[in-house]
């Protein structure tokens, strides 16, 4: 906050190298992300963290649940897909990119994104926990059988009804889940 507040004063325009996405977006009106000296993407802040344009922008602003699928149906901004173990999820694409069935494709959501998942909902799957993690705020749990061999990593507030070993039913909402096609930066 101090830095923020003598470029206020001063109004000047100032460039941070960071390794750390909170700490760039806290800071910025504008966000530079680059790798090997490529600029892939810039942007305020808020959609850069959002909606980053590919996988490693993703990475870098938190979405730790990277994994393949492929297409199974593409429309009216919607791309229908199924993971490898079996789980179909519905994905709003928000990048416009035009895919078509059998595409291979990446996908990408935060663990904080991740819900529990209520009876009828949408892109739900049932895993089994291999870990939980309490870190004060959140539990992180990591869920294995949802991605066939990748774990799902998911954040919940105030967590306490499970253990290793025991199933949960967790959702990938529509709109929380980002799309790319496969071999993306």
């Amino acid at each position: 906050m101090e830095i923020k507040r003598i470029q206020r004063e001063l109004g000047v325009t100032t460039i941070i190298v960071t390794h750390d996405h909170e700490e760039a977006v806290s800071l910025a009106d504008r966000v530079v992300v680059m790798n090997a000296g490529h600029i892939l993407q810039i942007g305020r802040p808020e959609a850069v963290f959002d909606y980053p344009e590919n996988p490693f922008v993703a990475d870098f602003m938190g979405f730790t649940n990277l994994f393949s699928a492929s297409v199974t149906q593409a429309e009216d901004g919607w791309v229908i897909v199924r993971a490898p173990g079996g789980s179909q999820f519905r994905v709003r694409n928000h990048f416009h990119t035009p895919f078509t069935p059998g595409d291979a494709v990446q996908l990408a959501i935060r663990p904080d994104n991740v819900v529990l998942a209520a009876p009828g909902m949408e892109n739900a799957a049932t895993g089994t926990i291999r870990n939980i993690t309490y870190k004060g705020v959140v539990s992180r749990i990591d869920v294995e059988g949802v991605l066939k061999d990748a774990l799902l990593h998911v954040n919940i507030h105030n967590y306490e009804s499970g253990e290793a070993g025991a199933r949960i039913d967790v959702c990938l909402p529509a709109d929380k889940l980002l799309i790319y096609p496969a071999g993306g930066t």
